[in-house]
């Protein structure tokens, strides 16, 4: 029994025929780079779900700001060596968002071993709100 207005979906793509040109543009632009606000501004509206089903194995565009950013290099390696303790007072840590890096030279560029020093959140507040 067919029902009124009802448009029935390809059996091969699981999607309504108009849509096959749009999910198609949608991946292109994912494989260009494209955000989803990107898409979402150029293909007009289109649910989240969609989206997300439509660009699935299409793997993700480069976050431009966290891994390679001036100041996450080097730290990593650095601290990795070093045990959760302040370098200054002694507390121990019981997680590492307890100690801070603190540049002695004030310089967020300069990442050298000798630059970094390790300390808790109470002196590193301490060294740059009182010295």
């Amino acid at each position: 029994m067919k029902r009124h207005g009802y448009i029935p979906k390809s059996k091969a793509t699981g999607i309504r025929p108009e849509n096959i040109e749009l999910r198609e543009r949608v991946r292109q632009l994912r494989r260009e780079g494209k955000y989803y606000k990107e898409i979402y501004e150029e293909v007009g509206y289109i649910s989240r779900y969609t989206l997300r089903t439509w660009c699935k194995g299409i793997p993700k565009p480069p976050n431009p700001g966290n891994t390679n950013a001036p100041w996450n290099k080097g730290k990593g390696r650095v601290k990795k060596n070093k045990p959760l303790t302040c370098e200054r007072c002694g507390f121990i840590a019981k997680i590492p968002a307890q100690i801070d890096c603190h540049h002695k030279d004030y310089n967020h560029d300069n990442n050298d071993a000798d630059n970094i020093e390790y300390i808790c959140s109470n002196c590193h507040r301490l060294e740059h709100h009182l010295a």
